[in-house]
């Protein structure tokens, strides 16, 4: 009798193997947008915070997006420790580009590549 698997247990177990990889993986990219998705929130809510001290400050909203990104990037105040970062936006040296700012609706929007933002 010969000791060793067969050619198709070797494949089962591959199969298997490949199965528990591919839900893991499934998993793990769920729970990093679930954090990027938590992240953005805190993010806006932190920017809609510190706009109303813009406001109480300065009279009024910011009413370009280059008085809005000043006001990120703590130009005349200190609103934030650092700027807001938007998770979805790729471009980690900028972060205040990855926000849009509409003063028409007082809205901010975080920029993402099908976006592409306010400028």
């Amino acid at each position: 009798m010969k000791k060793g698997f067969s050619l198709l247990e070797m494949i089962i177990v591959i199969a298997v193997i490949g199965i528990i990889i591919g839900v893991t993986a499934v998993a793990g990219v769920r729970m990093v947008n679930s954090s990027k998705k938590k992240t953005l929130q805190t993010s806006i809510q932190t920017i809609v915070s510190a706009l109303q001290v813009y406001k109480q400050l300065n009279g009024d909203y910011p009413k370009t997006e280059q008085e809005f990104k000043d006001f990120l990037l703590n130009k005349n105040h200190h609103y934030f420790n650092s700027c807001p970062v938007n998770p979805f936006y790729p471009d980690k040296e900028h972060p205040e580009n990855g926000w849009y700012w509409d003063p028409n609706t007082l809205s901010v929007y975080p920029v993402t590549s099908s976006n592409g933002g306010g400028s």
